[in-house]
C-alpha cells in the first residue's frame, strides 16, 4: 500500500511539474538577455498591480503564456514624458513558447497616450511607433515595433 501511495505522489508531482503550470514558472523563473538583474515574473509582478500569467494556445496550436497587469503608476514612456501608459493602463504581453523550451515576446498590447500638444503628424507617428500588433510569432518585427518593445521592457526593468 506504501509502495501505491508513493508511486501516486510521484505521479502527481511529475504531472504538476510538467503541465501547464511549468510553462507559465519557466517564462516567470527566467530572465531577458540585456536585462539579467532580475526574473520576468518579479520584474512584470513589481510593476504591475493584479498581475495575471497563463497559459494559452492560438488556432494554429502554438502556445504562449500571455501575461496581464495594470500600471501601477502613471508612466512617461518616453524622456519628455510625451508619450506615458496611464496608471491602470492594462497592458497585455504575450510570450511565445518554443519547442526546445525557450520563448521569445511575440506580442504586446499597452494603453500608450499621446500629448495632444503635438502636431497633427508627429501625433500620427507616434501612434504608429506604438503599434504592436502584427509582430510575427518567430519573433521577428519591424525596427519601430522592436524599439517599442524595448522601451516598454526598460519601463518594466528600471521601475
Amino acid at each position: 500500500m506504501k509502495t501505491v501511495r508513493a508511486i501516486a505522489i510521484l505521479s502527481l508531482m511529475i504531472l504538476l511539474t510538467n503541465g501547464c503550470g511549468n510553462s507559465v514558472n519557466s517564462v516567470k523563473g527566467a530572465t531577458l538577455s540585456g536585462r539579467e538583474q532580475t526574473t520576468v515574473g518579479n520584474a512584470f509582478d513589481a510593476f504591475f498591480n493584479e498581475p495575471n500569467w497563463e497559459l494559452k494556445e492560438s488556432e494554429n496550436k502554438t502556445q504562449f503564456v500571455e501575461f496581464t497587469g495594470k500600471a501601477k503608476k502613471h508612466v512617461p514612456f518616453d524622456g519628455e514624458g510625451m508619450l506615458v501608459i496611464p496608471e491602470g493602463g492594462k497592458v497585455m504581453v504575450q510570450f511565445i513558447l518554443k519547442k526546445d523550451g525557450t520563448f521569445e515576446i511575440g506580442y504586446a498590447e499597452a494603453p500608450f497616450k499621446v500629448n495632444p500638444n503635438l502636431p497633427k503628424e508627429a501625433i500620427g507617428m507616434a501612434e504608429l511607433a506604438l503599434t504592436f500588433k502584427g509582430i510575427k510569432t518567430d519573433g521577428s518585427a519591424s525596427s519601430i515595433q522592436a524599439e517599442g518593445i524595448n522601451t516598454l521592457l526598460d519601463r518594466i526593468y528600471n521601475n
